[in-house]
């Protein structure tokens, strides 16, 4: 869904809606809204992602898809609907996810110290899950902080070893600070997990040439 947007699409293309199954209809939108995303049509995805949302109100749909409601609110956010953001994150549940897009947001507000504080409150609910710390060294990095970063990104990374996000992040990190070699690793480990990632592939290519 994030990083082979031509595969996602063939794979709704042929895949048939069932009158029976609900999850296929609601994973659809889903899945269209977060292609939509990351291709930057924020409308679009803020469209489908109203339209899973609807749809993850049936009971079969949330059993089988419990949390998913969480990626609503970043794409909502994208696209300006703070009020609706609001709303969601009042009743979203205890899902790391939830809590770790909620730190997000705090910070692209300007709540800095707030969001942080909600990172870490995503690490105590799930500690054991790769995602908060990811989110939360990806903000590291944002702040200038690259060895907070590397920390966190290393706990995502050993919590989630065949997670290409946190080890693309972490070479991210390396590249700024000069270790380039060590950076080529990480992405090079990265692309065994996403391997058609055209951004990956971009910030590889950009620091193979400048370890040359």
């Amino acid at each position: 869904m994030a990083h082979d947007s031509a595969s996602a699409e063939l794979t709704l293309q042929t895949t048939k809606a069932e009158a029976t199954d609900p999850n296929i209809a609601a994973m659809t939108h889903f899945v269209r809204g977060r292609i939509a995303a990351v291709a930057g049509d924020t409308a679009r995805a803020a469209t489908e992602m109203e339209a899973f949302g609807t749809a993850y109100e049936n009971p079969v749909v949330l059993a089988n898809y419990s949390g998913y409601h969480c990626w609503i609110v970043p794409i909502e956010e994208a696209a300006g609907h703070q009020e609706k953001v609001d709303m969601l994150l009042k009743t979203a549940g205890t899902f790391v996810d939830c809590y770790r897009f909620r730190a997000d947001i705090l910070d692209g507000r300007g709540d800095w110290p707030g969001s942080q504080k909600a990172y870490s409150e995503a690490v105590a609910l799930a500690p054991d899950l790769p995602a908060a710390y990811y989110s939360w060294g990806v903000a590291l990095a944002k702040h200038g902080d690259l060895s907070g970063a590397e920390t966190k990104l290393k706990d995502a990374n050993q919590r989630g070893p065949h997670w290409a996000d946190p080890l693309k992040a972490w070479g991210d990190v390396l590249v700024k600070q000069g270790n380039t070699k060590e950076a080529l690793a990480k992405y090079d480990e990265a692309l065994k997990y996403a391997p058609n990632w055209k951004q990956l592939k971009d910030v590889r290519e950009t620091a193979a040439k400048r370890a040359t």
